[in-house]
């Protein structure tokens, strides 16, 4: 009687961790999933300022490509958006300049 009391008292209880861990996965993907969401949401709202701020000035694709970057690596900071606005902005200055480069190019060898 005692070792069949045991028995449903132990079953019980590992029936009551199977759940618990259940739980806890199911927490650990809620929160992963969340975090993912997190993440696009961050990168819709970056992708908007980044276009917005420089338009035609710096491609697109460039700001798609490090904004893309930047939310993959999971550093997410102020000082990591400084950085990233620095990037695109330099980007968009060396964009600006290479058809000034090849103006003067073309006119010199004319």
């Amino acid at each position: 009687l005692v070792l069949k009391s045991y028995c449903v008292s132990n079953m019980k209880t590992s029936g009551s961790s199977r759940s618990r861990s259940s739980s806890n996965f199911s927490d650990k993907k809620r929160e992963r999933l969340l975090s993912i969401q997190r993440r696009e949401q961050l990168k819709g709202l970056l992708l908007t300022k980044f276009k917005a701020r420089y338009g035609k000035k710096a491609s697109e694709e460039t700001i798609d490509r490090e904004v893309s970057k930047f939310v993959s690596d999971g550093q997410i900071n102020e000082e990591s958006i400084r950085k990233l606005n620095r990037k695109i902005r330099d980007a968009q200055s060396i964009s600006r300049s290479k058809p000034n480069a090849n103006r003067s190019a073309r006119s010199t060898s004319a």
